[in-house]
């Protein structure tokens, strides 16, 4: 979503993140980015057309990971390429940057990828999700934090950058000597910064509810709660993305104020029982199609979201109606 950025905004953040990447090569560091596989058909196929090398997608559970898995590839190597992931895939949120220390080889790097993707749940089914990508990663990591697993997790990293929500933004989590991580907030055209998650979180787990054995670990409630917020994030990003392109050059301000009020009417969606991501985007384009209506009707349009014994189409229906 850098696009929503003016020219002048869109190069400062490119040339901090070439600064940035450039800073990590310099202390002889590797950076391995992790690339969603099916988003797009230009990813299916930069790396034959850059002749840039990868890893295969791992096999987890079955072989239908084949099909979801990421492609790992290193910066640094392959000049076009690295040029493709600054320009377009990074802050399309296509991508996280992983950095490791200069003893850390691909293979090695991937398999502590699998270790992370390699996941069941209390009830031991098997969990396939990309908790590579920014959304997703930036929920797990705070989880795996409060559980003490962010270690064992992702003991290789030493940093890992992905594109934040707001146009400028990344996450930045570090490890320090101790092994502790801290998730930042950082904007790339002010530099400003906030910490989300401190060093030495307390646990929300106590020791015997985390269970670990070689490649796959049991989620713990507070990764479960990690991951429901992972998708509601998600949800909130694909909605204000289709709502930013219909709009020309909105300002800053104007991103901020409409993503604050897709949140509301996502909440609103998780709070009555409204969980397809279908449903979800029809209301928010009511609420944004008839906002001065909707101020009106809003205690109806809150009794009518609260009547979960009526189907979810049912309800959007009415307030459709009410709205008109």
């Amino acid at each position: 979503m850098l696009n929503l950025l003016n020219e002048e905004q869109q190069q400062i953040a490119k040339d901090k993140l070439v600064q940035m990447i450039d800073d990590f090569l310099a202390q002889n560091k590797h950076i391995y980015v992790v690339l969603e596989p099916e988003l797009n058909d230009e990813i299916k196929h930069i790396f034959m057309r850059l002749n840039a090398d990868y890893s295969e997608p791992f096999l987890l559970f079955d072989t239908q990971f084949e099909q979801v898995g990421p492609r790992i590839a290193q910066l640094g190597i392959n000049q076009k390429f690295d040029n493709w992931i600054i320009e377009k895939a990074f802050f399309e949120r296509w991508t996280a940057l992983f950095v490791t220390n200069e003893t850390v080889q691909l293979d090695t790097f991937v398999q502590q990828i699998a270790y992370l993707c390699n996941a069941i749940t209390f009830e031991h089914l098997p969990v396939i999700f990309r908790c590579y990508t920014p959304t997703i990663l930036n929920e797990w990591l705070g989880a795996l934090q409060q559980d003490k697993l962010s270690q064992s997790a992702l003991g290789c990293c030493s940093e890992i950058i992905y594109a934040g929500d707001i146009p400028g933004n990344i996450g930045y989590s570090q490890f320090d000597q101790n092994s502790d991580l801290t998730i930042k907030i950082k904007n790339l055209l002010t530099n400003e910064e906030s910490i989300k998650i401190p060093p030495n979180s307390p646990s929300s787990t106590s020791e015997n509810e985390v269970h670990t054995h070689s490649t796959k670990w049991l989620i713990t409630e507070n990764q479960q709660a990690s991951l429901q917020q992972a998708r509601m994030k998600y949800v909130v990003h694909k909605i204000r993305q289709e709502i930013l392109l219909t709009m020309e050059q909105p300002s800053l301000e104007e991103i901020i104020e409409i993503h604050k009020q897709i949140i509301h009417i996502i909440n609103l969606c998780f709070q009555n029982r409204i969980l397809d991501t279908f449903l979800m985007s029809v209301l928010v384009k009511l609420y944004f199609n008839n906002i001065e209506n909707w101020n009106i009707h809003q205690n109806q349009i809150t009794i009518i979201l609260q009547q979960i014994d009526k189907p979810a189409r049912e309800r959007l229906e009415q307030i459709a109606e009410l709205l008109e």
